[in-house]
């Protein structure tokens, strides 16, 4: 991939424009002049060439320009994986030097430079999307983003939590309001000590367990 080199024309971003009508998110659509490396438009980048642009949050990204959406204020931009190691193994390259793609919202965009200003569309192929493995992929997120919030606790304290984050690490928890429940089978009501846990009589293997657990954390966090 190119490095991005200084010295190089400045472009600029500004939002004083409201956004075309029409999208333009076309790679067919190029513009091989640069009227002095300025952008024609607010937001308006010329399709393969190559830049470095800074956002807000003084994040640098350089790369060629993939496509651009005026309407969504959305910029892609093909990015080349980096230099292997020397004498190292390029894995990349067995892959054939694939690019990653970033997207970034024009209106978070705080400069932009163009670094070569060669257009270079033929490298900058359309990457095949699988429907189904985005799907998949959507769903174990979701499903984990699920999980993840059933783990918080509603109105408890930050001792409950960490409590019960302690419990988590080694037995199923979940929360049933302020009660951490354990397995299904042990309740663990505020204040949540030892002498607080309650269970079956014939889950007292488990029992013994939580409530060492609880013993042993709450005499970490008094420590602290």
């Amino acid at each position: 991939g190119r490095h991005c080199p200084g010295g190089t024309k400045t472009l600029r971003t500004t939002n004083s424009s409201p956004p075309s009508t029409t999208p333009s998110f076309s790679r067919a659509r190029l513009y091989t002049s640069l009227s002095g490396a300025r952008m024609s438009k607010p937001h308006e980048f010329t399709l393969g060439v190559e830049v470095e642009v800074v956002t807000s949050a003084q994040e640098t990204v350089c790369g060629r320009v993939f496509a651009h959406d005026s309407t969504s204020q959305v910029v892609v931009l093909s990015v080349a994986p980096p230099a292997s190691p020397s004498g190292s193994e390029d894995v990349l390259q067995q892959r054939g030097d694939r690019h990653s793609y970033r997207l970034l919202n024009t209106s978070a965009i705080a400069s932009a430079r163009v670094v070569d200003a060669t257009v270079q569309v033929e490298d900058l192929p359309a990457p095949t999307l699988n429907a189904e493995q985005i799907d998949r992929r959507e769903a174990i997120a979701v499903r984990q983003a699920y999980e993840e919030s059933q783990r918080i606790g509603i109105n408890v304290t930050l001792e409950a939590q960490q409590l019960f984050n302690q419990l988590c690490k080694t037995l199923p928890c979940k929360w049933d309001q302020k009660t951490i429940v354990v397995m299904d089978e042990i309740r663990v009501t505020p204040p949540y000590t030892a002498d607080s846990c309650a269970g079956p009589k014939d889950s007292a293997a488990v029992l013994a367990r939580v409530r060492r657990v609880l013993t042993g954390e709450r005499a970490r966090l008094a420590k602290k």
